[in-house]
């Protein structure tokens, strides 16, 4: 039978992660929105997965299409 002391850090460590887990992705988020990191990474994300994309009739790439929109 496990001992109650076992149980108890084990159940102190996950809730220490936890709430470690919590405050880094708040930091996280604060930079992003202070810096816009998000927008700027979405773009660059975008350029990049569609840079090589086909140009239609009306002589647009694929990326310009989706900025436009």
């Amino acid at each position: 039978m496990p001992s109650t002391a076992l149980i108890d850090v084990a159940v102190g460590l996950a809730f220490v992660y936890l709430f470690f887990s919590l405050v880094c992705s708040v930091v996280n988020e604060a930079i992003t929105v202070v810096l816009a990191l998000r927008s700027a990474s979405l773009v660059d994300g975008l350029d990049n997965l569609f840079s090589r994309s086909a140009i239609d009739t009306k002589g647009t790439s694929f990326i310009e299409a989706i900025y436009n929109h």
